[in-house]
């Protein structure tokens, strides 16, 4: 099983030298910020074989490290290959750390801004921005390049669910928001956990 991962690791290298790319970061993540994801989506533990539901890895060219809280640190020691990543304490000064023992000229690290907040991206950039560490987007997600058999996206129709399974109609359910954005004199508020917008809607 350890040889898969080393065999995943290596091509996700080869991609990133060939893309002129010196280190990516791999969140767990996906494009809601939801901690329910598709199977196509987990890409962290497609790459380190780490099952839990917070983490994060960083991948260079011949260093890698997977950062998980306290939660997992035992779990990651197990799931993960300790010959392909190092795992450490999940923290921005933590992999402020571990990024400032290597040199490069001109170091970047790049992201799939699909996958990370603007918060998120501003706080790497205020602990790596002393170690001359650059960060850029990339165009597409780079793991799926290497991911050749990543499930489907499951698309499946919408349908409202019955009154008697929903608790109040949408009209309802609309109500209290609206008085709160008046409340906070706000003309709009946009929704955008997945989870809200179903049980808003039914």
């Amino acid at each position: 099983m350890d040889q898969i991962y080393a065999q995943r690791l290596q091509s996700l290298r080869h991609k990133l030298r060939s893309k002129n790319m010196w280190g990516l970061i791999v969140p767990y993540s996906n494009r809601f910020q939801s901690e329910y994801m598709f199977e196509c989506d987990h890409h962290l533990k497609w790459l380190t074989g780490f099952k839990g539901s917070a983490g994060l890895s960083i991948v260079l060219h011949d260093n890698a490290a997977l950062f998980v809280d306290g939660r997992y640190t035992l779990q990651a020691a197990q799931e993960v290959d300790r010959k392909l990543f190092t795992i450490l304490p999940f923290s921005f000064g933590s992999i402020a750390k571990w990024l400032s023992t290597f040199s490069a000229q001109n170091p970047t690290l790049f992201y799939d801004s699909w996958l990370h907040t603007v918060q998120q991206i501003t706080s790497f950039q205020n602990y790596l921005e002393p170690l001359n560490i650059k960060l850029k987007p990339c165009d597409d997600n780079i793991i799926d390049d290497v991911w050749h058999d990543r499930p489907e996206r499951p698309a499946k129709p919408f349908f409202p669910h019955a009154n008697q399974f929903n608790g109040l109609q949408t009209s309802h359910k609309i109500k209290p928001i609206l008085e709160t954005v008046a409340s906070k004199k706000a003309d709009y508020t946009v929704m955008t956990n997945p989870e809200s917008i179903s049980w808003l809607l039914n």
